[in-house]
């Protein structure tokens, strides 16, 4: 993500409205070796954490509850879906 892109702020609920590419947003495999790490140190479920991801229209970013995670998407609180291979960073909140 170049520097100079603004990454807005959504509420989980705006994610279902949402449109996903199908590419992925990463090209190299030591990113997405990094992103699938992330998510596999989510650990237990009802994780709370940062996500950073890119829509259609840009990048956004959105605090929430994972609900669930699977390899390809990841489930908030509120039912809402982010495709794994959208995902820019995940932080979890302490």
């Amino acid at each position: 993500m170049e520097n100079n892109q603004r990454v807005k702020e959504i509420q989980e609920l705006d994610i279902r409205v949402l449109h996903f590419p199908k590419e992925d947003v990463f090209f190299a495999p030591r990113d997405i070796k990094r992103r699938e790490q992330a998510i596999q140190k989510l650990g237990a479920l009802q994780t709370s954490v940062c996500i950073t991801f890119q829509d259609v229209e840009g990048a956004k970013t959105v605090v929430s509850k994972v609900k669930t995670y699977a390899k390809d998407l990841i489930t908030l609180a509120g039912n809402a879906g982010i495709p794994v291979h959208r995902i820019i960073q995940i932080d979890q909140i302490k």
